[in-house]
């Protein structure tokens, strides 16, 4: 016999609705929190928008949210075959470097170097990942982008001011595993002729591939053409821009102002394509095409920011340091991280290496000891969440410690 539940006390009625209310809002807010798609003001990645070359000792580069005390030593310059430049000063500015009225106060770093650099000569410039925007989760620029750092080459003119070769073309971004959040871009090594007849922003556009693979068929993504506050149905970024300066094409998946909305790539371990417009330098001359313009995007979303995160140092040998820090949440910049990584390095900023240990989510304290260290030495610490698939996000700030 079928029974019947009857509820003859309103109260009751009442508390049940505002249960399954509640229950159905958490189930929305984490689905949001886990890949945000037309979502207004939520946390949004820190992009590079690209550069200007000034004069003979001056670089400007552009990123498009403020950032949290950038450190000269963040940077760095140095010709394409590897010999360093120094740079003897850094200052900043409020800009992006993107006259747009839907962007917000950015960024403008500008380095100087302590030396003319030379004539029609090509230089590569890396920025770290760990330059942090000034927001209450302190994302860094590597958080969605494997915690890479960001490399970009940039030629110098020849002494009459003209470019001598064909522009040649970085892509971001370059790993074969990226999270859905960051701007996808192609920076030029000399500025881009913007009234070549056969430029149009229009043209540059995201494909996805139809199998699951790296080959075609590839199908076109649905892109929002218009910035402004409303989002599109379905539209996985937005239309093409470029900088200022002509020297940075992208196609953003957040504006800056948490009245547009925020894009995401939608489709979790798949290839997408960037497909470019035409290319002309101020030289008259056609860009070379990028040898790579595919890149794979994770199996899951990125794990939370680590941008506030406190390690402490709770030991230290001639050898080895022990360091503790407590466990993260999930927030509006991604998941609960599944596991932990210890990276060191004898520069605050680059060449950061991997401990061996894997520390788990224990939703307390967590302790890892790295080992194999050299005596009398300074050593830098960060940590990196990681999801399931052990796919990384972005750098902690460091904490530093010399061995006995």
């Amino acid at each position: 016999m079928k029974k019947t539940v009857r509820i003859t006390n309103p109260k009751s009625l009442l508390l049940i609705i505002s249960m399954v209310t509640m229950v159905t809002l958490m189930t929305l807010l984490m689905s949001v929190v886990a890949h945000a798609d037309n979502v207004k003001g939520i946390i949004k990645a820190v992009n590079f928008l690209g550069y200007e070359y000034v004069n003979e000792t001056t670089l400007k580069v552009f990123f498009d949210k403020g950032l949290y005390y950038p450190n000269q030593g963040q940077f760095k310059i140095e010709t394409e075959g590897g010999s360093p430049v120094t740079i003897s000063n850094m200052s900043t500015t409020s800009g992006t470097g993107w006259t747009n009225p839907m962007s917000q106060t950015g960024t403008i770093v500008t380095l100087t170097t302590s030396s003319n650099l030379s004539y029609n000569t090509r230089y590569k410039v890396t920025v770290s990942s760990t330059v942090q925007m000034a927001n209450s989760f302190y994302l860094s620029l590597g958080n969605y982008l494997l915690h890479s750092d960001v490399q970009f080459f940039f030629k110098t003119p020849n002494s009459d001011g003209t470019y001598s070769g064909a522009p040649q073309l970085t892509l971001i971004p370059t790993a074969d595993y990226v999270g859905t959040s960051d701007n996808v871009e192609a920076i030029s090594d000399i500025p881009i002729d913007v009234n070549y007849e056969n430029f149009h922003l229009s043209d540059m556009k995201l494909q996805k591939s139809s199998d699951n693979d790296d080959q075609d068929p590839y199908t076109d993504v649905a892109m929002d053409t218009t910035l402004d506050t409303n989002s599109t149905d379905g539209a996985e970024y937005y239309t093409g821009q470029i900088n200022d300066a002509h020297t940075c094409l992208f196609l953003p998946l957040t504006i800056g102002k948490n009245t547009t909305p925020t894009y995401n790539l939608l489709s979790y371990n798949y290839y997408y394509k960037l497909v470019l417009p035409q290319i002309r330098g101020v030289n008259n001359v056609l860009a070379d095409t990028p040898s790579q313009t595919t890149f794979l995007t994770g199996q899951e979303d990125t794990p939370a920011g680590l941008g506030n995160l406190i390690q402490t140092v709770t030991g230290y040998t001639t050898n080895s340091v022990s360091l503790s820090w407590s466990d993260v949440a999930t927030d509006e910049s991604g998941p609960a991280p599944h596991h932990y990584h210890v990276y060191y390095s004898t520069n605050p900023y680059f060449n950061f290496v991997k401990s061996t240990d894997t520390v788990s989510h224990n939703g307390t304290t967590n302790t890892c000891t790295v080992t194999g260290l050299t005596s009398a030495t300074t050593y830098y610490f960060r940590i990196v969440p990681a999801n399931y698939y052990d796919e990384e996000g972005g750098f902690s700030p460091y904490v530093s410690q010399t061995t006995n």
